[in-house]
């Protein structure tokens, strides 16, 4: 069990990183990890939180609003 939790805190902990990862005015990686960790089953509500909080962090505000639209959507149409 302790091993499956740890896991996921470093996946939690990736996702703040990729949302740090720029290329050309874009960050591509952040909602692609999303969705990688979201369908594979990581706990939705702190990976949610972890990547909102890292867009915050490392992105500008115009572009953090885009993205976490992208990361909603992404996320309500997995659970469908």
């Amino acid at each position: 069990m302790k091993k499956s939790a740890g896991k996921q805190m470093i996946t939690i902990a990736g996702g703040v990183l990729a949302c740090s990862m720029q290329m050309m005015g874009c960050y591509p990686l952040a909602p692609a990890y999303f969705a990688a960790a979201f369908l594979e089953g990581v706990n939705g509500v702190w990976l949610t939180a972890a990547m909102y909080i890292g867009m915050l962090y490392f992105m500008p505000l115009t572009a953090t609003v885009k993205y976490a639209v992208a990361l909603l959507v992404t996320a309500v149409r997995s659970n469908w």
